[in-house]
């Protein structure tokens, strides 16, 4: 009976070193720059920039980047020339321009 009791106090400091550990390396890593095209504060995109004030995406090691682009035309632009990772907007802007884009970018 005493042995098992070695073994789990054992696997329990193991276990609070190993969190502490790993929760130290995560905060000492760098966040990931993640720019976001966003074209208004609408209820579309409510939940992006709620979730970015509260500090969500910083909590998983991302540095979003919220960019304000008016039109299709610039989110496209932004996003093939890799300015933006991320674009949000609508799906019908988005199937648009994906039909007229030119044949080397489709």
């Amino acid at each position: 009976m005493e042995k098992r009791k070695i073994v789990a106090l054992t696997l329990a400091v193991f276990s609070a070193l190993s969190a502490m550990v790993w929760s130290a390396t995560l905060e000492a890593q760098e966040k990931i720059k993640f720019p976001v095209g966003v074209g208004t504060k609408t209820i579309g995109t409510n939940m992006f920039w709620l979730a970015t004030k509260k500090g969500f995406f910083d909590d998983v090691g991302l540095d979003v980047q919220p960019v304000l682009l008016r039109g299709t035309a610039i989110t496209m632009q932004a996003l093939v020339s890799e300015s933006l990772f991320l674009a949000l907007g609508s799906a019908d802007a988005t199937i648009g321009a994906a039909a007229t884009a030119p044949t080397s970018l489709a």
